[in-house]
């Protein structure tokens, strides 16, 4: 990884892994299946095919990014992306393997409620897990909640 000017990215490298191997399976048998009988249902082999496709998107494109002032989440394919500047987060919790970012963005007014995001960390290996901990531990206080 490279240093945290420059920025760190990671990626969902243990649901990349799940997808993949469930969506191969799945793909195998849809095509076995199509080759052997002549009626067999195809939703095998799209769903396959969608899964091989997602799990490549978690490979290859990072689920959470830490720049120099800013922490950018996009935890799914379609899901919106969140970047979130140093300045705006008030506090960071951790619930198990979740990071809990309470932030109110520069243009909202003061009294106005905090915002939450909620990002799993369980897609991510152990490493980059307290890799990520780690980074975000160096600019913010992270909170444990006993939950």
């Amino acid at each position: 990884m490279s240093t945290i000017s420059q920025g760190q990215e990671f990626y969902a490298k243990t649901q990349a892994r799940l997808m993949l191997g469930v969506g191969g399976v799945a793909l195998a048998l849809g095509l076995f299946m199509a080759v052997s009988f002549t009626t067999a249902p195809v939703a095998p082999i799209g769903m396959g095919g969608l899964m091989v496709g997602m799990g490549c998107w978690f490979h290859f494109s990072p689920v959470a990014r830490i720049g120099a002032d800013y922490l950018v989440f996009q935890p799914a394919p379609l899901a919106r992306t969140h970047t979130i500047l140093d300045s705006e987060v008030e506090r960071i919790e951790r619930k198990k393997k979740v990071l809990l970012v309470h932030y109110r963005r520069n243009d909202d007014k003061p009294d106005k409620s905090l915002r939450k995001l909620a990002f799993a960390m369980n897609m991510l290996t152990a490493d980059d897990r307290e890799a990520l901990l780690g980074t975000v531990a160096t600019r913010f206080e992270i909170v444990p909640i006993a939950k």
